[in-house]
């Protein structure tokens, strides 16, 4: 009789720890999903406004202008950083080739748009860049 009683204690405390580990196993498991999903969560890459001259018929003009590139995922962040010289320059060269009136309509802005994600993806590789954003354009 003793001996099944010591057997049933030892038996549920066996349960119990059996238990307590699963769940605790779990939920290292999911913390480690977290991270994963933090890490892998959108990005914004915000570049330092450009400040250029662009042609306006014959007269030149002063053009100060900021963007965002949304990272696929923020481990692109590290290699944004690294290439940022190279973005700019390219940034720089597709801006200086416009004049005023590509910037005062949409369709302008939209064609600068598509074509700095498409230098930018071709800079940083793997579809890095999701989207383009002005974050500011100021002309005079």
């Amino acid at each position: 009789m003793i001996q099944s009683r010591y057997l049933s204690k030892a038996i549920s405390f066996l349960f119990v720890l059996v238990l307590f580990m699963g769940v605790n196993a779990c939920s290292k498991t999911t913390s480690a999903h977290e991270n994963v999903e933090k890490k892998e969560a959108v990005a914004n890459f915000i570049l330092d406004p450009f400040i250029l001259n662009i042609a306006n018929h014959g007269q030149p003009r002063f053009l100060k202008i900021a963007f965002a590139l949304e990272l696929a995922n923020g481990s692109f962040e590290e290699r944004a950083k690294a290439r940022t010289a190279q973005l700019r320059d390219a940034i720089i060269a597709l801006v200086s080739a416009r004049s005023s009136d590509d910037f005062l309509g949409q369709d302008g802005k939209i064609q600068l748009k598509d074509e700095i994600l498409l230098q930018a993806n071709q800079i940083l590789k793997d579809g890095a860049v999701k989207n383009i954003y002005f974050t500011d354009i100021v002309m005079q």
